[in-house]
């Protein structure tokens, strides 16, 4: 596997001092990933769709029995602060510039 198809790992890797879940080097859109679809990530980190729970034409085509109960999102957490998220090894240095003409 080369390097390039790792990268997601590497990502997920250094960011994991996140309490938040797992970061995505590729985030996904909500329509493909979402409550209620079932799927896996492949060796390059491409999220491939097995069934989406809440569409009773893709569960029938694949002979699974429709779900009984909705589907409930977990509570927001209020306690995130959202913002740039780094990994725990990122260095900065400021430097100031000034000139004339």
């Amino acid at each position: 596997m080369t390097t390039q198809g790792k990268l997601d790992q590497q990502y997920a890797n250094i960011m994991q001092n996140h309490p938040f879940g797992i970061a995505m080097y590729r985030p996904l859109s909500r329509s493909l990933f979402k409550i209620g679809t079932c799927g896996y990530f492949d060796d390059f980190g491409s999220w491939h769709l097995i069934v989406d729970l809440e569409r009773p034409d893709q569960l029938l085509r694949k002979n699974l029995s429709l779900v009984d109960d909705e589907l409930e999102q977990a509570p927001l957490d209020e306690g995130i602060k959202w913002g740039p998220k780094i990994s725990s090894k990122t260095k900065a240095k400021k430097i100031e510039i000034s000139g004339g003409m």
